[in-house]
């Protein structure tokens, strides 16, 4: 039997300065105006992606594997494969089919910020922040209930994800 962990599961994240401003590579020399606008900068990224659990069927009658080779969120596995198990009937269908997985989530956040010398002893922190960079829709597992209607369909965003959301803040350091 497959495991039922997820195939591949990877994080990466990097934080870059950009070479603009006092004691960079470029504009180093710059007025402090200039500084002020254009230096100090950094990004910050991260990438989520988890290839997707195996997915798990719960007790049926199932007529044999009803992976599909190219499944659409309207129809992620064959459902003509598999009917409810009548009552007082013992399980005999798998847990897992080695090619049925839930859908392929992936992620990226990213932040923007400035950090801004005002005088000796305060400093300004400017922020841009974006989760769901790309607006990627992450579908939830598709119905495993022959019962319902929605039955091997996977039309639901993944739990607790939303479209694009966008954070501006700016922060005084003393």
């Amino acid at each position: 039997q497959e495991s039922p962990n997820a195939r591949h599961s990877m994080s990466i994240a990097g934080t870059y300065q950009l070479p603009f401003g006092k004691g960079k590579m470029f504009m180093d020399n710059a007025p402090r105006a200039v500084d002020s606008v254009l230096g100090g900068w950094q990004v910050i990224g991260a990438w989520y992606f988890n290839s997707g659990n195996y997915l798990k069927l719960g007790p049926a009658l199932a007529s044999g594997d009803p992976t599909l080779s190219n499944p659409t969120p309207g129809q992620w596995f064959d459902t003509s494969k598999i009917k409810v198990l009548p009552a007082y009937t013992q399980r005999t269908n798998p847990w897992f089919y080695s090619g049925l997985k839930v859908p392929i989530y992936w992620d990226i956040q990213s932040t923007l910020s400035k950090s801004l010398k005002i005088t000796e002893r305060f400093r300004a922190e400017l922020k841009i922040a974006a989760y769901n960079l790309t607006n990627r829709l992450n579908r939830a597992d598709p119905s495993t209930d022959p019962t319902n209607s929605a039955f091997g369909q996977s039309l639901r965003p993944y739990s607790g994800q939303t479209g694009r959301q966008m954070e501006y803040g700016l922060k005084i350091v003393f």
